[in-house]
């Protein structure tokens, strides 16, 4: 049809599509005949004036570096962060503020005493896709919203921890 607004994750064309992968913004940019090294220019200056969000796993890398192939048996590879965070483009500032109202909020008790269950996120972010939650978790890490506990898939939420004197807040 023409088109090259991306699909959402069910492989519908949404309006109200939240993320798209690097690859996806490649693809489109590939369809609208602009080169590789431009989309890639043109994301980071949308990121840099908070159009979208987009992490790069290392900021300071050239963009050259950033759209060559990569060798996995090179050491100098650029190795994506954890979640791969760096493969998602967030397309609405909001969904982000959305995202931390579900962690950061008294309307629910997910978080306990200040801890957040890796079990609890498929409840928590039921209208987030599920193959987004690790690159999510990656988001809120990266903004020190929540913390990874010792305890694997367990992270404390420090804006959630109790003020009373709870055995959690004597460790903390």
């Amino acid at each position: 049809n023409g088109s090259v607004a991306p699909s959402s994750s069910n492989g519908s064309n949404s309006a109200h599509q939240q993320t798209v992968t690097i690859d996806e913004w490649y693809a489109l940019a590939e369809k609208c005949t602009i080169k590789k090294e431009d989309a890639l220019a043109a994301l980071q200056f949308m990121a840099d004036v908070g159009v979208v969000f987009h992490f790069r796993s290392n900021p300071d890398a050239s963009i050259a570096a950033s759209i060559a192939p990569k060798n996995p048996t090179n050491a100098n590879a650029n190795v994506s962060d954890e979640g791969g965070l760096d493969n998602v483009i967030i397309l609405d500032p909001q969904w982000i503020a959305d995202l931390l109202s579900t962690v950061i909020s008294l309307k629910h008790n997910y978080i306990r005493e200040g801890v957040l269950e890796s079990s609890v996120l498929p409840q928590l972010w039921k209208t987030y896709p599920v193959e987004l939650h690790q690159s999510l978790i990656a988001l809120l890490k990266r903004f020190e919203i929540v913390l990874p506990m010792a305890s694997a898939g367990k992270f404390i939420v420090p804006s959630m921890l109790p003020t009373d004197d709870t055995p959690l807040m004597k460790l903390w």
